[in-house]
């Protein structure tokens, strides 16, 4: 019993400090309205014309900030054009760039006007962000592969010694060092925390699933048992 208070205990103070990493990983949002576009770099674009082409050649740097939890993987900015303060016409150009979840940006861009031009002002903006698989599809696989080759290895390792849940928790007790998988997922959940709070709480419900996954091997494992017939060594012992 006390084996058992101590490793509940071990794992209560992990996934407190999952969650404190959480509280301190940053204020990324799931709403995507939730990013930025400083338009001030158009206001002072260079703009160049070409009277042998009659066309107009507008340079300019502008800053983003991705405050979303997803990857930016295109944007499209709208600008109207000027010539001696009149208006001659709009158009919406679009940028195909990587902006990374909780990521600052900034950029050199261009485009070509086909007529004479001098002056050019800011009108919208708009960001194409790229999935939640695709955002995170490195995280989602390595974590996916991971707790299956954890779940069967456990798995195989529970009916080649026969062992039962609670001899599970003596052998942590007893080994207190094998403990030490705890800091594979909590290294992982720091390395995540750096950008975003999504990686932590993908660790969090990994090992949440694990441990899922672990007491339904154990009921397989009972299942099998009683309708085999079987009865394990720990048994044995306690009726003799």
């Amino acid at each position: 019993m006390r084996c058992n208070k101590r490793i509940i205990g071990i794992v209560i103070c992990f996934i407190v400090a999952l969650l404190c990493v959480v509280l301190f990983s940053g204020c990324q949002s799931t709403d995507k309205t939730e990013s930025f576009f400083n338009s001030s770099g158009l206001e002072n674009a260079s703009i160049e014309y070409n009277a042998a082409l009659h066309q107009t050649t507008v340079k300019y740097v502008v800053d983003f900030r991705n405050e979303t939890i997803y990857d930016i993987e295109k944007v499209s900015i709208k600008v109207s054009f000027y010539k001696d303060s009149v208006y001659v016409g709009e158009e919406t150009y679009n940028y195909k760039i990587g902006i990374r979840h909780g990521d600052d940006y900034q950029g050199a861009f261009s485009f070509v006007v086909g007529e004479e031009i001098d002056s050019v002002r800011y009108q919208s903006w708009h960001a194409t962000y790229r999935s939640f698989w695709e955002t995170y599809k490195i995280w989602l696989v390595v974590l996916i592969v991971l707790l299956g080759v954890a779940t069967l290895i456990y798995t195989v390792i529970i009916f080649v010694k026969d062992l039962e849940l609670y001899d599970v928790f003596d052998a942590l007790g007893e080994n207190l060092w094998s403990l030490s998988i705890l800091v594979v997922p909590f290294g992982f959940a720091i390395w995540g925390a750096v950008t975003s709070w999504v990686p932590v709480l993908l660790v969090l419900g990994a090992v949440v699933v694990f441990v899922v996954l672990a007491l339904f091997a154990h009921l397989i494992k009972f299942v099998v048992e009683m309708a085999f017939g079987v009865v394990g060594e720990g048994d044995h012992l306690g009726r003799a």
